[in-house]
């Protein structure tokens, strides 16, 4: 498969319980995301190009009627104007960029909230699709489940999908 998915293969389940499923995109301030291309691309180059890549993400899930809600969770000014702008719901983050704390935030954030299920979603996935997305959600429907899209090379993770979201 030459999917950025890396390829998801169970069969489609049916018949779900109704669950809150709530998409958390943690995003980094544009200037430092991308950092791999700076030999190639200037700082503002960069900047603009996860700019366009977090619109994508956010147009995107907010396409999948399965998403309950969508929170980004970021330190960063402009990326909070933008997620209030998408009516997106968004979580300052505590200290800074770190994955890890803005992610325990966000889940934190999405359970005392209702959320049953977490899709974690970051900001810089070039190449994605809402028919991707929904089958990653349709993959963590028995719980406890942890559901990864991994990346083509599987050196990392492009998506994660979680039920109950403290899994």
């Amino acid at each position: 498969n030459n999917s950025v998915w890396g390829g998801i293969h169970n069969e489609t389940l049916q018949g779900e319980d109704l669950v809150s499923v709530w998409a958390v995109v943690p995003v980094k301030p544009f200037h430092l995301g991308k950092s791999r291309l700076r030999k190639v691309l200037s700082d503002e180059q960069r900047a603009s190009l996860n700019h366009r890549l977090f619109l994508h993400t956010l147009e995107t899930l907010c396409q999948v009627n399965e998403i309950d809600r969508v929170l980004v969770v970021s330190h960063d000014a402009e990326v909070s104007t933008i997620a209030r702008q998408r009516g997106v719901l968004f979580v300052q983050e505590w200290d800074g960029y770190n994955l890890n704390r803005a992610l325990a935030q966000a889940t934190q954030t999405a359970v005392q909230s209702g959320c049953d299920r977490l899709l974690i979603m970051p900001a810089d996935i070039p190449l994605f699709s809402v028919y991707e997305i929904k089958e990653l959600i349709e993959k963590s429907v028995d719980p406890p489940v942890v559901v990864i899209s991994p990346d083509r090379r599987l050196e990392g993770t492009n998506a994660l999908c979680v039920s109950p979201p403290h899994v």
